[in-house]
């Protein structure tokens, strides 16, 4: 990555040819076709035409009619079973989905869906309970804003936890368990690992007046100091109150209905 200059965070750059792997990678995910295309431009800088992908699919012989049938609900139900008497006690179906998509195994949501509401009633009802009506929230693109911020809820038995979000996507850039999440030099390393790994800065970072902040700041001044957009040098780093840093409080707050939760009844 030329820094200072920003780039956008792309994954990769893997030729077109390669394109394939991916498509089945996502594929096999439980992505939509559009997704699909979505994520090789974002992520691989591969784009292709929705026919292009059709015909893809056809030569790989993947088929979703197929991975329906493909699919066994007797293993689906005793993975979601797994996952409610551990820590994914209070997960939803779309992350219990997720799970099972990641380990490979072939299941539609709609069918989780399902089979979770016969096994876990009381809990699917009482996540319905607690929906609330989101503030809306607009972002131009992906790597316009990330959001940074600390997890205590597990401070008290040793595990700090420090987090970075993209705004546009809700894709975490880190996610880290610490000694401490207050060091300003280990969160600043969280974000040149980052950096490095996705060949990239933000546009912008928002976070919270707190010492932890105090050498990730500079850092990214710097390096965005050399550009001429209207957020380049010292607006390219957001401070305001934790309430007003929304994604990622908002994540951390789904964040803890799920595994933490589990963790600090367990403690």
């Amino acid at each position: 990555m030329p820094l200072p200059n920003y780039i956008p965070c792309i994954v990769g750059g893997e030729e077109s040819n390669n394109r394939k792997s991916f498509i089945v990678q996502y594929f096999n995910q439980g992505c939509s076709n559009f997704d699909i295309l979505g994520f090789l431009l974002l992520h691989h800088n591969i784009q292709i035409s929705l026919s292009t992908l059709k015909r893809d699919l056809v030569a790989l012989g993947l088929s979703r009619r197929h991975l329906a049938t493909a699919e066994n609900p007797n293993e689906i139900r005793q993975l979601i079973e797994e996952e409610l008497a551990g820590s994914g006690v209070n997960l939803g179906y779309r992350k219990i989905w997720k799970i099972i998509q990641s380990k490979g195994i072939p299941a539609k949501r709609q069918t989780v869906m399902e089979i979770l509401r016969e096994v876990d009633p009381e809990g699917v009802q009482a996540r319905k309970k607690k929906r609330l009506r989101r503030r809306i929230y607009s972002v131009p693109g992906p790597d316009h804003l990330w959001h940074i911020d600390g997890y205590d809820k597990l401070k008290p038995y040793g595990f700090s936890i420090h987090g970075c979000i993209d705004g546009f996507s809700r894709r975490l850039i880190w996610l880290e368990v610490c000694p401490s999440n207050k060091n300003p030099r280990v969160i600043a390393k969280f974000f040149i690992d980052a950096a490095k790994q996705l060949r990239g800065i933000p546009l912008r970072i928002r976070c919270d007046d707190g010492t932890e902040n105090s050498i990730i700041e500079p850092i990214q001044v710097a390096l965005r100091s050399a550009d001429d957009d209207e957020f380049s040098g010292e607006g390219s780093f957001l401070i305001g109150t934790s309430p007003a840093n929304q994604r990622i409080e908002c994540f951390w707050s789904q964040f803890n209905k799920e595994r933490p939760m589990w963790w600090r009844i367990f403690f």
